[in-house]
């Protein structure tokens, strides 16, 4: 089900312009970020599409936006699952239904945070550092043509989550916190930083490869070899240790698997 195409004659419906309005300026969304309150412009300036269709009251309209100018901050990714959620609640209030400012600003907070962490987890230090290893790694290979489709890929892919994700937030209001609660995401943050982890030991076996001018007669032994201390160093500057400092001492390891493997 999509939006604009209720299921009952009550069930709001998000209009087509209003939506695309919202839409473009999520991905503005931190445009305005400060220091005191992050997002929070930015947030107001994506509910204005919606607050220009409505016959609201001036005051109606200010009370609007001094609920929203308080503490805002998310992850950009997955903002439309909050926007979506939030104008799906000003759309029941404003219809005279009974939703008060403390459930809207509950309902922003709580939701802001768990896409907040979830974004953090799943494409700050999970998708984004593994689709720039895979475009080094085909780089190092000499396939840009293949770089260009990865960037094309993700950029449309991301543009798709937030579109659908701003559609789902309007739909389910605050039952959207149901979605993100599901196992799906949870496994989506263990299995990017896997994914991760086994492109950064894939690029810097192909690094120390041609590093070391083994170019393309690198057998399979030495090729394992030096995949496998690619990874062992994400879980070597986990520790204490500074990771340029851990990097350093694990030189001479390299130097030793080299000379094991040749």
């Amino acid at each position: 089900m999509t939006v604009g195409k209720p299921t009952s004659p009550d069930e709001p419906v998000l209009e087509a312009t209003v939506r695309r309005g919202v839409f473009w300026r999520l991905l503005s969304l931190q445009a305005s970020w400060n220091d005191q309150r992050m997002q929070n412009l930015g947030l107001l300036a994506c509910l204005a599409p919606w607050l220009n269709r409505q016959e609201l009251s001036s005051q109606q309209v200010r009370s609007c936006c001094r609920r929203y100018f308080g503490y805002f901050n998310t992850n950009p990714y997955l903002a439309g699952f909050v926007v979506g959620g939030l104008l799906r609640l000003e759309h029941a209030r404003a219809a005279g239904r009974p939703v008060s400012e403390r459930e809207v600003s509950g309902f922003r907070d709580t939701l802001a945070r768990v896409c907040g962490a979830l974004g953090d987890q799943i494409l700050w230090l999970g998708l984004r550092p593994g689709v720039m290893l895979l475009a080094c790694g085909l780089a190092a290979l000499g396939r840009w043509q293949l770089v260009l489709v990865l960037v094309a890929l993700v950029t449309l892919a991301q543009l798709w989550l937030r579109w659908r994700s701003l559609a789902m937030g309007f739909r389910l209001g605050a039952d959207v916190v149901d979605v993100l609660s599901r196992p799906l995401w949870r496994q989506a943050v263990v299995w990017s930083r896997r994914v991760g982890l086994s492109l950064t030991g894939l690029l810097i076996g192909v690094y120390f490869a041609s590093g070391f001018g083994l170019g393309e007669t690198v057998g399979i032994g030495r090729f394992l070899g030096l995949t496998l201390l690619g990874f062992a160093l994400p879980a070597l500057v986990r520790q204490k240790t500074s990771a340029e400092a851990q990097l350093l001492l694990s030189l001479p390891f390299v130097w030793l698997l080299v000379a094991a493997t040749a």
